[in-house]
């Protein structure tokens, strides 16, 4: 086991945190997209990309949507991320009692489809000092369910060559 358990547990709710952080994402990183795009312009009297009449509305659904899905997000990171049952100290009430590598493959799905989508979502961005914090969270986002992927490929791995 490279990491201790409670780091792996850190790890966690840290990913719990970041798929919270992720639904705010929306508003204010479209703001700042909208910022870098259009800043400086001035309102002409015709409607383009940078002055139009659209209103956020699944922007502001987004929270609620990922406070409603955050217990199926908790119950993958921290199936992801706990150690194999025999290795245990701790109690893992989220992760699954026969360990991460029984689900190997849905985990190391969800992780790699994760990751791609987070870094996608962060090469959207404009390339911009406003916009870089949010480029930064997406790139986090996308190491958490990279460095989770490999965690649960190694287990599985482990658990079939031993």
């Amino acid at each position: 086991m490279i990491l201790r358990e409670g780091a792996r547990k850190a790890l966690a709710l840290l990913g719990c945190g970041l798929w919270l952080a992720s639904s705010f994402m929306p508003l204010f990183g479209g703001t700042a997209k909208h910022q870098v795009r259009c800043g400086g312009r001035q309102f002409t009297g015709e409607f383009d990309d940078c002055f139009n009449d659209y209103i956020p509305v699944l922007e502001l659904i987004t929270p609620i949507v990922a406070l409603l899905l955050l217990y199926s997000f908790a119950r993958l990171a921290f199936g992801t991320w706990s150690p194999e049952p025999d290795c245990r100290r701790q109690r893992w009430r989220l992760a699954p009692a026969a360990g991460s590598a029984v689900y190997h493959p849905g985990f190391l799905l969800f992780c790699a489809t994760g990751a791609i989508w987070s870094a996608w979502r962060g090469v959207l961005y404009p390339l911009d000092l406003m916009t870089l914090p949010f480029m930064a969270f997406w790139a986090a986002f996308a190491t958490w369910f990279a460095a989770g992927a490999i965690v649960t490929w190694r287990a599985a791995r482990t658990q079939n060559l031993g």
